[in-house]
């Protein structure tokens, strides 16, 4: 089971009060869901036993996100229940924004420990007035925002910044 969490991007850590913490939120399919309910008791005594048949092919994944993993302590925390609907809503936003899963689901991350640190930057993903797809980004308030036309260069929607014009599409 843990080797199945492992491939799909997911980290598994028993927290201090013995629950399952399984991150980033954003990559729970329903499937996996489903799995990790069902095998909630035997996940937990696999992790806090140590015990794990074929130790060598269970190897967690390299460390991508400092949000909630075990691999990334202690500059981490595990995600709250409130944390973990925002985190699938921005998501699911960011997906239907063309994003990649893999990268919503980084972005979602790098969000979260952005809230986590009291950082009151946005990113464009999280506006409103956002419209378009990658490399055809369009910002519907640019004047407001300050630029000269609508179009966003490149990384612009992923880059933390300070937005006179940011209108949030989730309230957290």
């Amino acid at each position: 089971m843990l080797q199945t969490l492992y491939a799909a991007g997911l980290s598994v850590t028993v927290t201090e009060r013995g629950t399952l913490a399984v991150q980033p939120a954003g990559l729970i399919t329903p499937e996996l869901r489903q799995l990790i309910t069902d095998s909630k008791v035997e996940l937990i005594a696999q992790l806090t036993t140590n015990v794990v048949a074929n130790a060598e092919d269970v190897e967690p994944p390299a460390c991508t996100t400092t949000v909630g993993t075990p691999w990334c302590w202690p500059r981490s925390s595990p995600q709250i229940t409130n944390e973990i609907g925002i985190t699938q809503l921005r998501l699911t936003q960011f997906v239907r924004l063309g994003l990649p899963a893999n990268t919503a689901g980084l972005m979602a991350d790098r969000l979260l420990e952005r809230d986590h640190e009291g950082d009151d930057r946005r990113v464009c993903l999280e506006c409103q007035h956002l419209h378009g797809r990658p490399d055809r980004w369009r910002c519907g308030s640019h004047k407001s925002a300050g630029l000269g036309e609508a179009g966003l260069p490149g990384e612009w929607p992923l880059l933390l910044q300070r937005c006179p014009a940011f209108q949030p599409v989730i309230k957290s």
